[in-house]
Order: structure tokens, then sequence, then C-alpha cells
């Protein structure tokens, strides 16, 4: 279930962008103590949840990223935190900015992921807030405020679904982290399916 100030914000964000804002619940199980350490770690003290952004290019094809630490071929929905405090469209404009650098229209609040995430005898509530938004200006990466992204590729929606596989393929310490993350990539190309492609 919801807290209370996440369900507020999500029916603000869907009407706002009059979204349907789909409410996803994910229970995933980490098998590494480390990974589930630095995890608990990051959202006690740094974030409330994430954004992620899926941009689409005036060629309508979508934007995935990498970072030169992830294993090789490995790209995923750009991310980014939501910090105590702060609202998910705060959060989104300032990660946009910090990591790609371009001028954006929010088209649609795609919807939440609640994520449960145990190991050993513990569990963690995370929130990821997921938004297709259209790229309208400046210069991809060289215009932004950070230096996080090392690469990025242009996929179509057939591409996307192949992507997912890549993911399945890390295994030892990405193993968990990749997990973690398939979930928007899944999410989106669910939303895909349903909506954007007919």
């Amino acid at each position: 279930m919801l807290e209370r100030y996440v369900a507020s914000e999500v029916k603000e964000i869907c009407e706002k962008y009059k979204s349907t804002g789909i409410v996803k619940t994910v229970n995933l199980t980490f098998s590494s103590n480390k990974f589930f350490k630095d995890f608990k770690r990051t959202i006690n003290t740094d974030r409330r949840g994430e954004v992620g952004f899926v941009v689409r290019r005036s060629n309508g094809k979508f934007v995935m990223v990498r970072s030169k630490r992830y294993p090789k071929n490995t790209y995923r929905i750009p991310t980014g935190g939501i910090n105590f405090y702060e609202t998910a469209i705060n959060a989104l404009k300032r990660e946009i900015a910090e990591e790609l650098g371009v001028e954006f229209r929010i088209y649609e609040f795609v919807g939440l992921v609640e994520y449960h995430i145990t190991h050993k005898n513990e569990t963690l509530k995370f929130y990821s807030y997921l938004f297709l938004v259209d790229e309208i200006g400046g210069e991809i990466l060289k215009d932004a405020t950070e230096n996080e992204i090392s690469g990025i590729r242009e996929m179509d929606a057939q591409e996307l679904k192949v992507l997912t596989a890549e993911f399945t393929k890390n295994e030892f310490r990405w193993k968990d982290w990749s997990k973690f993350r398939l979930q928007l990539l899944e999410f989106f190309n669910s939303y895909l399916e349903q909506h954007y492609e007919k």
C-alpha cells in the first residue's frame, strides 16, 4: 500500500498531465548482502525515491544511457534520486539537466513502481516515478551539468524489448542491480505495448 504522501503526489501528477498513472508493485529478493546494505543506506540518507525518464527524440527513438562502470553493452533508462522534501517533478527537472542537459516537455506520467525489496529477513520499500518526455531543445550530454553518463543509445520499441535480455546476462556483483534496473524497462515496454503502439 502506498504511503499517503506518495498516493497524493501520484494523484496530483496524474491530474496535471492527464495520465492514467499505473501503479505496479514489484517484489524483489536481493542475494548480495553488500548491495542490499548499500541500497538501504542510500534510501535512508539520500533519497525518498527516484524518477525515471525516457527521453523521446525528434526521430521517435528513445534514449537509453550507460556509465563506464556498467557491464559491457548494458544500457538502461536514466534515473535520478528524489531528495527528501523535493517533489518528483522538481527532481525530474534537476536530474534531466544534470544527466542529459536537454530541454523537455512531459508527454506522460507513465506510472509508479512500488518496490518491496527483501534480503534475508528485512524488507525495504522504494518508489520509481516513470515519465516519458519529449526532447525540445539543448544538446544531449554536451549541455549536461554533471558528467554521470558516458554514452547514450537511441532505440525503438523493438530494440527496447531486445535490451531486456541483456540484463539477464549480468551476473555476480551486477545480478541484484540488473534485477532492480530491469523493472523500469519492463514497465516501460508494457506501457508501449498498451498505449504508444496503438
